[in-house]
């Protein structure tokens, strides 16, 4: 799968459309309505999102973390309650050097993320094929079927997260 097939999956829009609102209601100014609009979300979502006290709800992921968006492009939406965010397609989110042929080298600290950006992968867009995942995320077929049908060797440890951010972390650009 190209990453471009990727890209039609949600163009213009977060990795993570409630993560990302999260994470906009807890640290701009944006008024629900930009932030539904801009993430895809109902209004009623984002206003759910923002009264939920629950310390189990849905953890706020930085757009910046994962270049998804640049401060530049907040600080225009938070001068202008009309304007709406710009999300960064995924191709240019995910780093040029998975976007290259070739083996690719993972540390054994790093290994354990692969399992988590799958089941990202699973719980977002569920109409992915074994394949599509396994292409996408440089891993084995079996290892994208084991995490789907849960008989991974570590199911009990695999959470959910954004494989862009996984391959940032990789890529040495996020800390």
């Amino acid at each position: 799968m190209k990453l471009s097939n990727l890209k039609e999956a949600a163009p213009g829009k977060p990795l993570m459309p409630q993560a990302t609102a999260v994470w906009l209601i807890e640290n701009t100014t944006f008024t629900f309505e930009q932030i539904a609009e801009s993430c895809g979300l109902y209004v009623l979502e984002v206003q759910t999102l923002a009264d939920d006290k629950n310390p189990n709800a849905i953890k706020g992921e930085s757009p910046l973390l994962s270049d998804q968006l640049t401060q530049a492009e907040i600080d225009r939406c938070t001068q202008d309650p009309s304007a709406r965010l710009r999300f960064q397609s995924l191709e240019d989110v995910v780093p040029q050097h998975l976007k290259k042929g070739g083996g690719h080298h993972l540390s054994l600290t790093k290994r354990s993320d692969r399992p988590d950006g799958i089941a990202w992968v699973l719980k977002n867009y569920p109409e992915f094929t074994d394949h599509q995942i396994a292409k996408l995320l440089h891993t084995t077929l079996n290892t994208a079927k084991a995490v789907r049908s849960r008989t991974h060797a570590n199911t009990a440890n695999i959470k959910p997260s954004s494989f862009a951010i996984v391959f940032s972390q990789r890529a040495g650009r996020v800390s």
